[in-house]
């Protein structure tokens, strides 16, 4: 809200927030079902690549920083571009692919790269708001267009985060209380 307003946007910034708000909360029970029975199929995962592009990048960070905190995942964020720049070459069936689509100018960089994950027979989990234009993903978490694209990523973490707890609790885990972890710092 702080950049809306520096830039002289910042009603429609807090429109479009207050409107992603809704259409989360809309969106929240059939991506809370769909996560709950996608989660198991990944209880055995221990390494996952998360890809985004553009804005996305930090969405692509966020979900990961999730994944390997509450589910014991090596999960590494990468831009879709550099996933074809070596770490491709680790892909198999047992190492998955997150990717995060928006209908954005990176768009078609990302489903490239995601095919290229495929081809290396990587498991491929689609979400985003063009989640529906990665071909031959095997699970789609779809979300709804934000009013402004800056505001896309509000979206876009939602089905990650879920997922994440999904996904701890078919490990096992709990994501309220992470093995190892402490948001505490003391210094001395």
């Amino acid at each position: 809200m702080l950049a809306g307003e520096a830039a002289g946007r910042g009603e429609e910034v807090a429109d479009g927030m207050q409107a992603c708000a809704s259409l989360i909360a809309d969106a929240l029970p059939g991506l809370e079902e769909a996560v709950g029975r996608i989660a198991t199929t990944f209880a055995y995962v221990g390494r996952m690549y998360v890809i985004g592009r553009g804005i996305e990048f930090g969405t692509a960070r966020e979900v990961a920083l999730k994944l390997t905190e509450t589910c014991r995942i090596a999960a590494e964020p990468v831009t879709s571009t550099d996933l074809a720049h070596g770490p491709i070459a680790a892909l198999d069936a047992m190492f998955p692919v997150w990717t995060i689509a928006s209908r954005d100018e990176c768009l078609r960089a990302l489903v490239a790269d995601a095919a290229l994950a495929r081809k290396a027979g990587a498991l491929l989990v689609a979400t985003g708001n063009a989640a529906e234009e990665v071909p031959d993903a095997s699970f789609r978490l779809p979300v709804p267009e934000a009013p402004l694209a800056v505001l896309s990523p509000l979206l876009s973490l939602v089905p990650g985060q879920l997922f994440a707890a999904a996904l701890s609790r078919a490990k096992g885990l709990n994501a309220d209380q992470p093995t190892g972890l402490t948001k505490i710092t003391l210094a001395q």
